[in-house]
């Protein structure tokens, strides 16, 4: 089962990223090249309310059909607050979570414009919120309609993938979850027709191994392993990167240090 990947012990620190940066163009940008495109947090009054505090996941999509697309990005909420209640420093009743949501760049609408697409808070009723976070995006055409959509994995109690087949309002809808203790769908990627989808399980005493999917038509998912590729302290696989044809597996582990995989053959 585990014979298509093998460790490639790390040459240097920035070994893996140096791979990931092979085609990057020569050009690069100064710190005066950037400029901010939106408000902090989205907009004041839902900052305040559910504190957006990391852009956790954003992705480019154009729709079917369409000349027009828009760069969506999704939050990852209340982090710090989660952080520092998992490790006992600080306690909320009854939990910090707070909603997630999706939202997409309208710079036809004004330079620091999001359209909320998605927000959690109506499909949830808190306060104990379930999900905190939409963790990883991907775009995927299946083989059963071919249909081109956007993916979106979230970070919660019940890890879950929504899609949309435009990314408007109104058209998400969640079709898979998997039910762990607390954890996230932190890696979705493409690779050769096929969609593979990452699993953390991010609980803070003994946590069960990572695992990996990978599907044919982004409906059904076939497991390919759930033991940490035979190391249960290989409890995140945490990024995933394609080069040269090869899917590269980023695994946390915080017992014995990281591991990256790459794959041999399909």
């Amino acid at each position: 089962m585990y014979k298509a990947f093998y460790v490639r012990r790390l040459l240097c620190p920035g070994f893996f990223l140096c791979i990931c940066l092979l085609h990057a163009p020569s050009n690069s940008f100064a710190a005066q090249s950037f400029v901010s495109v939106s408000e902090h947090g989205f907009d004041e009054a839902d900052n305040k309310q559910d504190f957006n505090d990391y852009p956790w996941s954003m992705l480019y999509f154009t729709p079917d059909g369409s000349d027009t697309g828009y760069l969506y990005a999704g939050t990852g909420n209340s982090v710090m607050n989660n952080i520092m209640y998992r490790i006992g420093v600080v306690d909320f009743e009854p939990t910090p979570n707070r909603p997630p949501e999706i939202r997409r760049y309208r710079p036809d609408l004004g330079t620091k414009t999001w359209e909320r697409v998605f927000d959690d808070r109506d499909i949830e009723s808190g306060p104990d919120w379930q999900t905190s976070g939409f963790r990883s995006m991907a775009s995927y055409t299946s083989v059963n309609d071919d249909v081109t959509r956007i993916y979106a994995g979230t970070y919660g109690n019940e890890p879950a993938l929504w899609r949309s087949k435009t990314g408007d309002p109104g058209t998400w809808e969640r079709f898979w979850s998997i039910t762990v203790t607390s954890g996230s769908i932190r890696a979705l990627t493409m690779h050769n027709g096929l969609l593979y989808m990452g699993i953390t399980n991010e609980v803070r005493d003994n946590p069960p191994a990572g695992k990996l999917y990978k599907s044919s038509d982004g409906v059904t998912w076939e497991l390919i392993f759930q033991d940490g590729l035979g190391n249960p302290s290989n409890f995140c696989l945490r990024n995933m990167c394609v080069v040269d044809d090869q899917l590269f597996l980023g695994m946390a582990n915080i017992f014995e240090g990281l591991e990256i995989f790459r794959s041999t053959g399909h």
